[in-house]
């Protein structure tokens, strides 16, 4: 229930950003960008998810919201591509084909964006709290 509370009002930060002239939604996004991972890793509860979240992006913003732009130009990318495939089998093939090649397209883009977040979280935990102590026990082994 918490990740659904959280993702709730990270979607609803983002388009009232956007509404006030783009640049604090893509803020918001920036900030929010490990909101998920820190949930479910962390368990910090909602507000606290939120500030850690919040926390975890300090420094690291303007990269952060260069991967933001290259994620959001990469799934531009599978709609099209999803279009153009329906397109050129239309009539060719089944409606029921089409639909699973469609929700196999959208199936792509949110692991894409999962993994994204996952390996975001995992670097900005290291960026912030540097190295585990089973990291760097494992050099001397």
């Amino acid at each position: 229930m918490p990740i659904l509370v959280v993702g709730t009002i990270t979607i609803f930060l983002f388009y009232l950003g956007l509404v006030l002239l783009i640049v604090p939604g893509v803020y918001v996004a920036v900030l929010l960008a490990v909101v998920i991972p820190v949930i479910v890793v962390e368990q910090p509860g909602i507000i606290g998810s939120l500030k850690r979240s919040s926390e975890l992006s300090r420094g690291s913003r303007w990269p952060l919201a260069g991967l933001f732009f290259i994620s959001v130009l990469v799934t531009a990318c599978f709609p099209i591509l999803t279009e153009y495939v329906t397109s050129f089998f239309d009539g060719l093939i089944s409606t029921p084909l089409l639909f699973i090649v469609e929700q196999l397209i959208d199936s792509v883009v949110f692991a894409y964006f999962f993994v994204v977040s996952a390996f975001t979280y995992v670097e900005l935990r290291q960026l912030q709290e540097g190295p585990t102590k089973e990291q760097v026990a494992s050099i001397f082994e």
